[in-house]
């Protein structure tokens, strides 16, 4: 099979969008897909994001097609008009955006539009984002009403709305530089985005008291605006074509956590070739989930799961999902302990979860503990949730009766472009402090941490993929360069984090390291190599020779561009670069020591190493010797990078 270099980068075929730079006055920004993004002012970022979204009554968001009406970029000012379209049955739904930039740093953006369907939406308009850096500095809100309100954004993961009834926002992104978001046509409220992983507190249209999903019918129209106004000296913008400084920050200098993967949702048996690729990472365990409840026992998943676990030697994680309502649930717990006793089960943790309930309700650890600790003595109780950290950090009362805290995490609740892919991952680290002020003295788990969520909490209908369609679940990225950069982003700021262990994704098919031997089911849409090697393989492997050892952290002066981690094991050293972008990035890492021994993984070679392993060690490797204690470094597009010393 020929796979393109834009499969291998990036899963698929199809371009990425184009990304247009602007300028008003000094204000720095970038036009994407219908969406003006990292609105800056000098070094800062003012606002991570202007974007309208439809979104149906299962808070899917429809993704839109772009044209063009009217392009006029000067060096200072600019004028853009579009027509964007969002069209999966029912809806079909157009609007017409103008955005306008001005001399002095004024920036407005104009929303006009209207339904060609009937359809039920939860949302239609404008979203803006500040970034994730605003924690804890003041904002003051205007309300509809004329009052003012100081207040501060959220220095912890905030679970309700912290500002309500907004109609303008005032920030200072520097000292002595302020910038002014209003809006006009909606009522608009502001949620701490990061209970989703994202890195933004987002000011959203139609506030959640009104009752939704609401009646959308043909003709009807939707019209809003955005105005940005700074006041105060805009300093300039950095040049956007610098190296990228690699430092190391000795206050993250950590124990790597435990790292398992999920049993594979295909349920197929691992052929010989996966069972040995995946007993070289040196994974901490399997994880795998159970169902129990009078119409499931449990007990063919478990034998299959216990059967797994053997065959690449490794401790089980068992979800287990219960019922907490069911009034035979003691009797279905006894008997499936009484299975569990027979077993003898290599059981490291058991989550306990709730099939109906967002959260584990209090009472259920106890009662899954009375039956299951003598048959797995060893065996921690977990509790927590399956949903999003949103629902934990609102509810958390059963935390006193267990061991740990879980919870799983997605980069693309709100947004799937490769940008906010890997915006996300520092989120992951404040995710975990945050649960630490809850989950006072308790491990934390984070798991599974997947490219997309596993199923929509927020569905009130099921939809089946449309023929020819990957299940929702399921992002092409999994298989390229990019979705290991991802990994190796996950990796660094949940081990930051000091969580106790994180599962990333499945061991083969789809949500795996590695393609099932069969190849993907579906290959003109999911463009993998039967048996063939992810890439982010590679980033697990460069790590298991270390889960003994500490990470330390870099600091990226543009983790957008390029980040990466130090790992140390004794006087062995390895350093992990991925460049996240789609052009060449010069990097200058800060490293000591007389040479480096680099290998480099891209587009150029990532075919061959889908195909077989040895071809990484069999690859010519360059040897960087740095001077004046750094390192210079070229790295190709989306490349990963891996310095031995």
């Amino acid at each position: 099979m020929h796979l393109t270099e834009s499969v291998l980068a990036y899963g698929m075929d199809a371009a990425l969008p184009a990304s247009i730079p602007l300028r008003a006055g000094a204000v720095s920004l970038r036009f994407e897909n219908g969406a003006l993004r990292h609105i800056r002012v000098g070094n800062a970022l003012a606002l991570a994001q202007i974007y309208a979204a439809v979104r149906d009554q299962n808070w899917v968001t429809i993704p839109l097609s772009l044209t063009i009406l009217e392009q006029d970029i000067q060096d200072d000012h600019f004028r853009l008009r579009f027509q964007a379209d969002h069209h999966r049955e029912p809806v079909d739904f157009g609007w017409i955006g103008t955005i306008t930039g001005e001399r002095d740093g004024s920036v407005s953006f104009e929303f006009e539009g209207q339904s060609r369907s009937a359809f039920m939406r939860n949302r239609i308009g404008f979203c803006i984002l500040h970034p994730a850096s605003c924690a804890g500095k003041p904002i003051t809100i205007k309300h509809p009403d004329g009052n003012h309100e100081d207040g501060r954004f959220p220095l912890q993961i905030e679970p309700y709305p912290p500002f309500k009834e907004i109609r303008a926002m005032v920030h200072e992104p520097l000292p002595g530089l302020r910038v002014e978001v209003s809006m006009e046509g909606d009522i608009f409220e502001m949620e701490d985005q990061r209970n989703w992983s994202d890195a933004s507190y987002k000011t959203y249209c139609t506030p959640l008291r009104l009752p939704y999903p609401v009646d959308v019918n043909p003709g009807d129209r939707v019209y809003q605006r955005v105005n940005l106004r700074f006041e105060g000296t805009i300093p300039p913008a950095p040049a956007s074509d610098a190296p990228v400084e690699l430092t190391f920050d000795p206050n993250h200098n950590v124990p790597l956590p435990a790292v398992g993967l999920c049993s594979a949702s295909h349920g197929e048996p691992f052929s010989q070739t996966a069972i040995k690729r995946l007993k070289e990472l040196k994974l901490a365990y399997l994880r795998a989930d159970l169902q129990l409840d009078k119409d499931h026992d449990g007990i063919e998943s478990l034998h299959r799961f216990i059967h797994e676990a053997e065959t690449l030697a490794l401790p089980l994680e068992l979800g287990l999902y219960l019922r907490h309502s069911d009034p035979e649930l003691d009797e279905t717990l006894a008997a499936f302990g009484q299975q569990v006793m027979s077993l003898k089960p290599p059981v490291v943790r058991w989550l306990i979860l709730d099939q109906v309930a967002r959260v584990t309700p209090p009472g259920l650890i106890l009662k899954a503990r009375r039956y299951l600790s003598e048959a797995t003595p060893e065996a921690r109780f977990i509790g927590g949730t399956d949903a999003y950290f949103n629902h934990l950090n609102r509810d958390h009362a059963f935390v006193p009766e267990a061991d740990g805290v879980c919870y799983p995490a997605n980069p693309q609740c709100h947004a799937s472009d490769n940008t906010t892919l890997i915006e996300c991952s520092p989120t992951l680290q404040r995710m975990v402090e945050s649960a630490r002020q809850f989950g006072v003295g308790k491990t934390i788990h984070v798991g599974p941490v997947t490219l997309k969520r596993r199923w929509n909490p927020d569905a009130v209908t099921v939809e089946a993929p449309p023929p020819g369609e990957l299940p929702e679940p399921v992002d092409p990225r999994q298989m390229s360069l990019i979705g290991a950069g991802w990994a190796l982003g996950v990796l660094k700021y949940l081990a930051q984090s000091r969580c106790e262990s994180v599962t990333l994704g499945e061991t083969t098919g789809w949500r795996g390291v590695m393609e099932r031997a069969e190849g993907s089911p579906l290959p003109e849409k999911f463009r993998s190599l039967p048996n063939g090697i992810f890439p982010v393989w590679y980033i697990l492997h460069a790590l298991a020779d270390f889960w003994f050892g500490t990470l330390t952290g870099l600091d990226s002066s543009d983790p957008l561009r390029v980040d990466g981690i130090f790992l140390q094991r004794g006087s062995h050293s390895r350093v992990v670069l991925a460049n996240f972008s789609g052009h060449s990035q010069s990097v200058r890492l800060a490293l000591s020591g007389e040479s480096y021994r680099v290998q480099i993984i891209s587009t150029i070679n990532a075919l061959a190493l889908m195909r077989d392993t040895h071809a990484f060690q069999a690859m010519t490797m360059r040897i960087v010797a740095p001077q004046a204690g750094v390192l210079r470094l070229d790295l190709p597009p989306f490349a990963l990078a891996f310095l031995d010393g």
